[in-house]
């Protein structure tokens, strides 16, 4: 095995990657990335950094759609996309550092990357509002990227956590009720997924995960790219284009926040019973 090899073999996820757009897209391209920033000495929170300003780069693009629909709309195109790239990088990166040096994983690297990647994609959607506003003078938009924005946010689990916290400190007994009720999945773990995924045959799941993909963390960020590509190629039609997608988009998430409340609620009752 090549040297190359070797590190690709080390930094890559291979049959555990959970979510299409990753494993056939993103993971493709950020292993080769990551044998660089690796061969000049990045570190993971750097490359987390730098995937933070692609993400605000992009979100920020969109409040000149006005200006310039084509550039505008294909720049918060490829920013967002490379953010997404980076956001595997960083990842890769500290598992080779972790396998060089027989160390565990940072805490601090691990929470800044779960706040770059909690703030990045759906504030993409509450500019993606707020330029449609500027471009249009509906306001309609910023509503619905303010739906957006929430409903992709772990703003519920975030609650749930800083709830279980507190009770856990105060009650020994709370992480065995944790641990029977598997109180924290609200949907298919990784795991599960990635079994799904990479086993053969099940097409109709399948094509049930993928299309769910779509309207969630990393598939929308596919489904964004291929509306803002055709509607900027059709600058004639490109609001009605966007606004259907966008529209649609916002409705699931308005369910996806009362779906995910609702769901928490059960789960907090199951464990104080």
């Amino acid at each position: 095995m090549s040297y190359y090899s070797e590190l690709i073999s080390i930094v890559g996820k291979g049959d555990n990657e959970p979510f299409y757009y990753s494993k056939y897209i993103g993971r493709k391209i950020s292993v080769f990335l990551s044998v660089i920033f690796i061969k000049l000495n990045f570190k993971p929170n750097t490359i987390t950094f730098l995937s933070l300003i692609c993400a605000v780069l992009s979100c920020v693009s969109l409040l000149f759609l006005s200006l310039n629909l084509l550039w505008v709309g294909l720049s918060s195109i490829i920013l967002i996309n490379l953010y997404f790239i980076l956001d595997h990088c960083d990842g890769e990166v500290a598992r080779y550092y972790i396998n060089k040096n027989g160390k565990n994983p940072s805490l601090d690297g691990g929470y800044f990357d779960f706040l770059v990647h909690s703030f990045s994609t759906n504030i993409l959607y509450l500019f993606l509002g707020i330029g449609l506003f500027y471009y249009s003078s509906n306001e309609l938009y910023i509503y619905l990227g303010i739906v957006s924005c929430f409903g992709m946010s772990n703003f519920p689990r975030l609650c749930l956590a800083q709830i279980l916290i507190k009770e856990i400190y105060s009650n020994n007994e709370m992480i065995d009720k944790l641990r029977k009720n598997n109180i924290l999945n609200l949907s298919e773990s990784t795991s599960e997924r990635a079994i799904i995924i990479n086993k053969k045959g099940n097409y109709k799941k399948k094509l049930e995960m993928f299309m769910k993909e779509l309207l969630t963390f990393p598939g929308c960020i596919l489904s964004y790219t291929i509306f803002m590509l055709i509607s900027v190629s059709f600058s004639e039609f490109f609001i009605y284009i966007i606004s259907i997608y966008f529209i649609g988009f916002s409705l699931f998430m308005l369910a996806n926040i009362i779906r995910r409340a609702y769901l928490v609620i059960i789960m907090l009752k199951k464990i104080t019973v």
